[in-house]
């Protein structure tokens, strides 16, 4: 609690000594510039979610039917085991690293220690929830090789491209849910004086 404290106050130490420093350049075209900053994005999303989710790459599935890779592999893909949880984190890191540019921002200086705690409150990722180990791993399942492939391989088949394309919506899903949440979360920090 201590920690917190002296560092909101740390801030807002270098906020009003920046604040001032700026102040005694007229010319400054960083300053006219930061001015513009907040207007530009009062009326814009937090996180440009087409932009995230157009970063992600489809899955080239060109080619891949027939080919040999080991059934550890085949079985993950098939079963997806985490997929919404580990997609979740990769989205809350992305949204973290944004939090953590505009918070060393010029733009920032300016937040009040609410504003400034209600972002910093919002850097933080899921907990895996603990359901066990995948059941890849288990024992009692049948293990389907192929003997035309090396040893422990299996060939690609339809049920693996199709896995592919739905573990692909389902990331897709999860970023825009995940960053739908932030943006909410965003809006209302935005929202504090």
């Amino acid at each position: 609690m201590n920690k917190s404290i002296h560092k909101l106050l740390g801030k807002l130490l270098l906020s009003g000594a920046a604040l001032c420093w700026m102040s005694c350049d007229s010319t400054s075209t960083s300053a006219s510039e930061s001015n513009k900053s907040p207007d530009s994005n009062d009326s814009k999303d937090f996180i440009d979610i087409e932009e995230e989710l157009s970063k992600l790459k489809r899955p080239d599935t060109t080619g891949l039917r027939g080919t040999c890779i080991s059934e550890m592999s085949h079985c993950f893909t098939i079963e997806n085991f985490y997929a919404t949880y580990s997609d979740e984190i990769d989205a809350e890191r992305i949204a973290s690293e944004k939090i953590e540019k505009l918070l060393q921002s010029e733009q920032a200086l300016s937040f009040s220690l609410g504003k400034l705690k209600c972002y910093e409150d919002m850097i933080g990722y899921s907990a895996m929830p603990d359901y066990g180990i995948s059941w890849c791993y288990s024992s009692d399942r049948e293990i389907k090789t192929d003997d035309s492939c090396e040893a422990e391989k299996v060939r690609i088949d339809d049920e693996y491209i199709e896995a592919l394309i739905n573990n692909d919506l389902s990331k897709r899903h999860t970023y825009q849910r995940t960053f739908e949440k932030i943006n909410r979360d965003a809006a209302e920090c935005d929202a504090l004086e």
